[in-house]
């Protein structure tokens, strides 16, 4: 008896093996032709940031282009410094709050996010201008 279980399980594993070969062909076709088709897809979208970049070198020396991007520069400029008075008010009346109540602790963390702010805003404002310049020099023709 246990002689006829090892047998039909020797068949079992045996027939296993042999499905498991012959799976294994069809999964490296596949693969091949996932690769295939990826290979395909990449060369599409490279196709198309080409394009993309063409058109975009087109209109780099359109005027009105430029003057638009120097005017976005100039506005993106704008909204900084206003959003920046906003976040400031706020956090100087948290602080005469803080300091009017006598809380150490929030008066620390609070001038704290204040010096934080003014980092953020100064890195912002360098970058903002560097892209005003450029923006500037490409409509001067420089």
């Amino acid at each position: 008896m246990n002689s006829s279980r090892l047998k039909s399980a020797f068949r079992a594993g045996l027939a296993m093996v042999v499905a498991v070969t012959l799976v294994a062909p069809v999964s490296a076709q596949e693969k091949k032709k996932k690769d295939n088709q990826s290979e395909q897809a990449q060369k599409a979208i490279q196709k198309q940031k080409d394009i993309a970049k063409g058109l975009a070198d087109k209109a780099a020396g359109d005027p009105a282009v430029l003057q638009k991007q120097l005017d976005e520069a100039k506005a993106a400029l704008q909204a900084e410094k206003d959003r920046h008075t906003a976040e400031l008010a706020k956090l100087n009346g948290e602080l005469k709050t803080a300091t009017d109540a006598g809380q150490n602790g929030k008066v620390k963390t609070t001038e704290k996010a204040i010096e934080k702010e003014n980092d953020q805003y100064n890195k912002k404002i360098e970058k903002l201008q560097k892209d005003i310049d450029a923006a500037q020099a490409k409509v001067d023709g420089k």
